[in-house]
């Protein structure tokens, strides 16, 4: 069963023995990068399955007020990683799944769920597609290794 958790010391161990191959590594953050990122409004959390850390992400807050693209009150999905021993098992997309349940609960003011995807991360887009996110049709420029997808979901309209 997947859980998603908050960031917490004892699960900062297992993140650190995460290790991504060559080409997530270009797509995402490090498992390093993400315990050091101490940036304002950015909020840390963790996949698990039956209680061990197989992935995490990050929350950002103040999402809609770095990205035009992003309405107000809309929550910035950063850093999805899943450990590559994990990945082909559907993990990453039953996390996406219980996502939207999981920011509900955690960030009630926030309507919408954002996400930029490479575009040369087909494999990553697929997985949040089947999540339930939306292409919104437009490209993101600003990302650090070419253009990319702009996703949402609409935390309004699933009934949560």
């Amino acid at each position: 069963m997947i859980e998603l958790d908050t960031l917490k010391p004892k699960y900062q161990e297992k993140i650190l023995e995460i290790s991504l191959t060559t080409e997530q590594e270009q797509f995402a953050s490090s498992p390093l990068a993400f315990l050091a990122d101490k940036t304002i409004g950015v909020d840390h959390h963790v996949i698990k399955i039956e209680g061990d850390v197989v992935g995490f992400f990050k929350l950002d807050r103040y999402f809609s007020e770095q990205n035009d693209f992003a309405p107000v009150r809309s929550l910035g999905l950063k850093a999805f990683v899943i450990d590559p021993a994990f990945q082909g098992q559907g993990i990453g997309q039953r996390a996406v799944n219980a996502l939207p349940k999981y920011v509900k609960s955690h960030y009630p003011d926030f309507n919408t769920i954002y996400l930029t995807v490479n575009c040369k991360n087909d494999a990553a887009k697929h997985c949040y597609l089947k999540g339930g996110f939306i292409d919104s049709g437009e490209l993101y420029l600003g990302g650090p290794v070419g253009p990319q997808h702009i996703l949402y979901q609409d935390l309004s309209s699933r009934g949560i």
